[in-house]
């Protein structure tokens, strides 16, 4: 599953500026919503007007559209880490240290920009927040934000990653929280199997 459908995001992503402006979208509308609503949130989204205002509730209207102001910013930095990070725990570090801090995002979801355009990281959201029985405000976003110090935040990235090491890494990760989805929440009749849970990963960016 991983190895499909995550190569086809970041390759898709990393194309160009764009492209990735669209996948920091596509991160935002999965915030509070089961994946297979995505596609058509992203759909109502781009289309504006009255309707877009039902998906694009409290945070997410700023945050969706600061994924398109800023999309040049976004590329140049994704960019350069990706391709002078030494180590993968490394990229995944920036990634995530780097994301975090952008209005919408916090650890997790700036794991999951990681894990997409990148092969690394990951997002503990709630999901995975019960499945490995983590206090829910060990990785708050708002905690993170709150942070003063750059070295307090890097450490609180660091921590945040030894949990997905610990959980067997960024792919064990992907395709473990598919087959939860699949089999073990409340939305799990919308899915075939856990390969489709992952496809929606693809199918909501219409590649």
């Amino acid at each position: 599953m991983f190895k499909r459908d995550q190569i086809k995001v970041a390759n898709y992503a990393m194309a160009n500026a764009d492209n990735l402006a669209r996948v920091l979208q596509f991160v935002i509308l999965t915030i509070q919503v089961p994946l297979y609503r995505v596609p058509q949130d992203t759909q109502t989204a781009r289309e504006g007007g009255d309707d877009a205002m039902g998906v694009l509730y409290g945070h997410k209207f700023t945050a969706y559209n600061a994924c398109e102001v800023n999309a040049e910013r976004h590329y140049a930095m994704a960019r350069d880490i990706i391709d002078h990070a030494e180590t993968a725990r490394q990229c995944a570090e920036d990634l995530i240290a780097y994301f975090a801090t952008e209005p919408g995002f916090g650890l997790a979801k700036a794991g999951f920009v990681a894990q997409l355009i990148a092969g690394v990281g990951g997002c503990i959201d709630s999901h995975n927040i019960k499945r490995f029985k983590i206090d829910a405000r060990t990785f708050d976003a708002h905690k993170f934000k709150s942070l003063k110090r750059l070295k307090s935040r890097r450490a609180m990235v660091a921590r945040y990653m030894d949990v997905i090491d610990a959980q067997g890494g960024t792919e064990r990760l992907w395709d473990g929280w598919c087959h939860y989805v699949a089999t073990e929440t409340m939305f799990k009749s919308a899915y075939r199997d856990a390969d489709h849970v992952s496809e929606y990963h693809c199918i909501a960016l219409g590649i």
